[in-house]
């Protein structure tokens, strides 16, 4: 079994496990809520209320939700960010506690936003509460995300489009190199890091651009791929996305394959081919588009 299949296999096993702030995958039992409580003085009464025994409900655990009707104890508890760490390491990746610190000191083969998500492939998805991360969980690559969702709820299963997360990453290790190679083409874009961006920042180079391919797009890689749009008549927003990936990959002579011969001499001309302008061709262009905006409004105005 390869370690993606692994981690998917102990994911689903954790399914319906209970969530208290702070545990770290040992039994649930009112000892160990009340020892939480008093860690996270915070969350003290979330945890209190989702104990029968704790909240008075209650003289015993037998029918409380998160006991093991099997075996009469505590089913194992997380927090979110402790249920990706030991997810992680039953394949042997270490991650540190916290989704914030998970998302920043983890060695990642590629990360970055969720619209570029590879939709096949099991990787831990992110929270961006604006000043931190602040949920995290772990994709299973067919479309749903398992993750210790809070108190009254445990650990779920939903699908991702249900769920507000808004990064994606795949912890060094987790594939093989030959097996990462169909994610080689995700949707870039300024703050990713990985493999993908290195490969990227390599392209640039190859087309003539001064870069060091360090895998962290910042903002001399975004001038880098803007300045390649323009070129090449692309739209200049400096994502990198399928058009620009494969104009980029045909320019440096990445993708060898001959293009069609055309049927007829009124066929429609081939996307990004690249032209020589000046400064000064970059002023006049922008002044006659300046210019034909001008007139449209006068128009839409109503004024002739």
């Amino acid at each position: 079994m390869d370690k993606p299949a692994i981690v998917r296999a102990w994911c689903e096993q954790r399914v319906g496990c209970p969530y208290i702030m702070g545990a770290t995958g040992k039994p649930c039992t009112p000892a160990y809520r009340e020892a939480r409580m008093a860690q996270y003085p915070a969350s003290a009464e979330k945890i209190k209320k989702n104990c029968p025994r704790l909240s008075g409900k209650a003289d015993t655990c037998a029918d409380c939700r998160w006991c093991d009707p099997e075996t009469g104890t505590g089913k194992l508890a997380y927090d979110c960010a402790q249920l990706s760490r030991w997810a992680m390491d039953a394949v042997g990746i270490s991650l540190v506690s916290g989704a914030n610190s998970q998302w920043s000191k983890t060695e990642w083969e590629i990360r970055g936003k969720i619209d570029g998500l590879p939709r096949e492939k099991v990787c831990l998805v992110f929270r961006d509460d604006g000043d931190k991360m602040g949920h995290v969980g772990i994709y299973q690559g067919d479309g749903t995300v398992i993750h210790a969702r809070g108190h009254d709820y445990g650990v779920v299963r939903q699908n991702l489009s249900d769920v507000k997360f808004t990064h994606w990453g795949i912890p060094m290790g987790l594939y093989t190199e030959g097996e990462s190679m169909p994610i080689e083409h995700p949707t870039l874009r300024r703050g990713d890091t990985g493999k993908a961006v290195h490969y990227l920042q390599t392209l640039l180079c190859d087309v003539g651009e001064m870069l060091t391919a360090d895998g962290k797009f910042g903002a001399k890689t975004e001038k880098a791929v803007k300045d390649f749009q323009r070129l090449y008549l692309l739209n200049v927003d400096g994502v990198v996305g399928p058009k620009t990936w494969a104009a980029l990959e045909a320019a440096a002579g990445h993708n060898p394959e001959e293009p069609e011969t055309p049927d007829s001499d009124d066929a429609e001309p081939p996307v990004g081919v690249p032209i020589t302008m000046t400064q000064a061709d970059f002023d006049l262009l922008d002044m006659a588009c300046k210019t034909m905006e001008a007139v449209l409004n006068r128009y839409r105005n109503g004024v002739k």
